[in-house]
């Protein structure tokens, strides 16, 4: 199975089906549900040890937008004079 894409990985399994058995390779059912206990733990290590976190949704305060704008209008004014 080392020809099969991820065939070295040990997580694929080959059956055979049809009459002209064709070779039909999928993942390992059981090894799914194992996988995921598994990153479950891991999840839980990294937490308890201050590596890992959860992203969230950036807010823009009120009249950032516009200090922005503001801010690179005064750049292009100065890159302007000064050319």
């Amino acid at each position: 199975m080392i020809d099969v894409p991820g065939g070295s990985t040990g997580l694929l399994v080959c059956q055979y089906q049809g009459k002209s058995e064709n070779a039909v390779y999928r993942v390992d059912p059981g090894l799914i549900g194992l996988l995921a206990e598994l990153r479950a733990h891991e999840k839980q290590a990294a937490e308890e040890l201050g590596q890992w976190s959860e992203k969230h949704a950036v807010t823009v305060k009120d009249g950032l937008a516009e200090r922005l704008i503001a801010a690179r209008a005064r750049v292009a004014a100065r890159e302007k004079a000064s050319a």
